[in-house]
């Protein structure tokens, strides 16, 4: 499960956020396992990925608060 990476499309829909706000999140340090992925040949993705770890972490500190 850890070495299990989301991309940014996936992320938003898994959190229920625009990718916009799942990059914000990105560059403020939410996701610490992101790595820069591959290209995938999509105009306007930069291509980052986040464990599923992290971004199950993220959606129980989001329930906590």
């Amino acid at each position: 499960m850890f070495d299990q990476y989301a991309t940014v499309p996936q992320i938003a829909r898994a959190i229920g956020r625009s990718k916009q706000t799942v990059y914000k999140l990105i560059k403020d340090g939410e996701f610490p396992s992101v790595r820069k992925a591959a290209s995938n040949g999509f105009r306007g993705e930069s291509g980052y990925e986040v464990t599923l770890y992290d971004i199950e972490a993220y959606l129980r500190r989001r329930a906590e608060a």
